[in-house]
């Protein structure tokens, strides 16, 4: 493979790594150099080894200098201990000002660990008010959203309306309406009810999600660590635009 790619039109210099069941070879090309001719000249070349049954699989792949990070920086504070918040001030606040800069197209974080939401139904419990899983996750996701009701105009001055609901804590998805159960069937220990929307608004007993299911939130599993001294802490992959000069990009950091 070595000898095939330095032989290539404009190639300049060739380089490999091996290890066990894994080998690179990277080939850099002259500045006046077509990358996109060069890349199909490439794959001509080397069409060959994709038959040889020694090599499972062949990748070849163009490199690209804008996918490289310009800067990475590392995010700690001691009075967080948080590291949802962490990630909030950096999502929020850090990230915001970094991607306002002249030359900046992107700011990735790693190390970043959210919290999720843990719904464990009981399935008698279910059965005894006539609801499904499925309605569960109907009712949970039409809950957490904004709707818009239209507009009033007074006066010459027009007032957007908009109906939030949004999740903001544990205690919201617990207190969610999942359906509705009659006051006759709540009194009978709900043993063989069943969820119902035709009743009387006076007879409508609401089911809240809490009573047939636990609600529980937990920091996620991180994907990727990223540390300071040895201290947990975030990390910011800061990108330049694609014709944005790198030492200009960097200056304005």
């Amino acid at each position: 493979m070595e000898s095939l790619a330095i032989r290539q039109r404009g190639a300049v210099e060739v380089s490999s790594v091996c290890k066990a069941g894994y080998g690179r070879v990277t080939i850099q090309y002259g500045w006046e150099k077509d990358m996109d001719e060069a890349f199909l000249d490439l794959q001509k070349a080397l069409s060959a080894y994709t038959q040889n049954d020694d090599i499972e699989e062949l990748n070849i792949s163009q490199f690209d200098p804008n996918a490289t990070p310009i800067m990475i920086i590392g995010l700690y504070h001691p009075e967080i201990k948080d590291f949802n918040e962490l990630r909030k001030t950096a999502e929020n606040q850090v990230r915001n000002e970094l991607i306002r800069l002249e030359g900046i197209a992107d700011v990735t974080i790693a190390g970043q660990q959210e919290k999720e939401v843990i719904i464990d139904t009981d399935p008698n419990l279910l059965t005894s008010y006539g609801l499904t899983v499925e309605q569960l996750v109907t009712k949970i996701q039409n809950y957490n959203r904004s709707v818009s009701g239209g507009s009033i105009e007074e006066l010459g001055k027009k007032y957007i309306i908009k109906g939030t609901s949004i999740v903001k804590d544990v205690e919201d998805i617990e207190n969610i309406v999942v359906g509705y159960t009659s006051r006759t069937q709540q009194s009978d220990s709900v043993q063989s009810g069943t969820a119902t929307t035709n009743l009387p608004a006076s007879e409508k007993v609401p089911i809240l999600l809490k009573e047939v299911a636990s609600v529980q939130a937990h920091d996620n599993d991180a994907s990727n660590i990223v540390r300071i001294n040895q201290k947990r802490s975030l990390g910011l992959s800061i990108y330049k635009e694609t014709k944005f000069n790198t030492i200009a990009a960097v200056n304005e950091l």
